[in-house]
This record gives structure tokens, sequence and C-alpha cells, in this order.
């Protein structure tokens, strides 16, 4: 029986920012989605307490560059794995998906584990509450709300799994590589949601 042991799919951790960081300044310089001019402007947003416009340009800019990773996939591939044929006709991930379907696919990808995706949730879910609520219903964002959307913006996503899929055919969740070779890459092992041919 040792050899039909099944090993279950981890994702890796993509946390790259160190716990001890804890300042804007400290956290920020880990968005590698930002130039340093934007680093800077983030940072003094924060400092000066505006933590609604640096966190929402913060986050902007990672679900960017985000959807752009899973744009490399293929609108057809995208539209098969979240069921929605209407995604082929719309030109652009950026305009055809929102940040919550594109969290669940990267999640779903293996780009990020379920801890990781729950920490971009929360920080999605603090974004649009203070973009939607105003002065008068709020007494606005809080740094630590704005600290927990800088950190969870800060996770590196896996990439890896992404290259290796992109050559591929996917119908009805069943993959085989375009290149009618029969083997599968390893590196698609990691994803959950593929799956292959008997």
């Amino acid at each position: 029986m040792a050899g039909d042991e099944v090993t279950l799919w981890q994702p890796r951790s993509a946390v790259v920012v160190p716990k001890d960081a804890s300042t804007a300044d400290a956290i920020v310089t880990y968005a590698r989605q930002l130039t340093e001019r934007e680093r800077s402007q983030v940072v003094s947003a924060f400092q000066s307490g505006s933590y609604e416009i640096g966190s929402v340009f913060l986050w902007s800019r990672t679900m960017a560059g985000l959807k752009k990773r899973l744009g490399a996939l293929g609108l057809e591939f995208i539209g098969e794995m979240l069921d929605r044929p209407d995604i082929v006709v719309a030109g652009s991930v950026a305009a055809a998906i929102t940040d919550h379907e594109a969290l669940g696919l990267a999640e779903q990808l293996g780009m990020f584990s379920g801890t990781d995706t729950l920490k971009l949730r929360q920080a999605l879910d603090l974004v649009v509450h203070f973009g939607d609520t105003s002065e008068e219903e709020s007494d606005g964002m809080m740094p630590e709300d704005a600290m927990h959307i800088a950190r969870a913006c800060e996770l590196e996503h896996t990439t890896a799994n992404l290259e290796l899929i992109v050559p591929l055919l996917c119908r009805d969740a069943r993959c085989w590589t375009a290149h009618g070779s029969g083997e599968h890459s390893p590196g698609l092992n990691e994803s959950p949601r593929v799956r292959f041919r008997p």
C-alpha cells in the first residue's frame, strides 16, 4: 500500500513581507508592482493619513498585475475556468473579470494559498467598504486597515504554473498537452483545477 499513497495538492505560501515590518515604509518597500516614485507616493499618503487614497491605488495596481498574469492564459481559458463564455468576446481580462473572480481563479490555479487568498479577499472587502462609505457613515479607514491592505498586496503570486498551463488546451476540466505526447508537466500537479484524461 505504500506505493498507493496520494499526495494532496498544497499551494506554496506567497508571503514576501517579513512579520516584523509594521510601518508603511517597511511594507511598501516590497511592492514590486509599483515604481519607486509610486512607492514613495503611497508611503506619503499613508503618513499623511490619506489611507483610502494610498490603499485604493496600491490595490488597483496589484489587481492590474494579477489580471495581466491571468490574461497570459488567454480569454478562452479564463472563460472556461469561470464558466463564463461571454469573456471570450470581452477583449481584455481587466475589463472582463472582477477582482473577486481574479482572486478565486488565482487561488484555483495555485498562485496563492487559501490563507493568502483570504487575506486578499479581506483587503478587497476593506477597499470596497471604504470606497462606498461616506464620511458621515464612517470615521474613515484606520491605519491598521491600511497596513492590512498593504501587507496583503505584497503577496508574491506563484507564476511558475502559468507558463506550463498556457500551451494546454482544456475542455470540460480535462487537459491534454498541445504536443499530443500524453505526458503531463509536473508543474500542473500544483493546480487543483487541472484534471487529466485517463
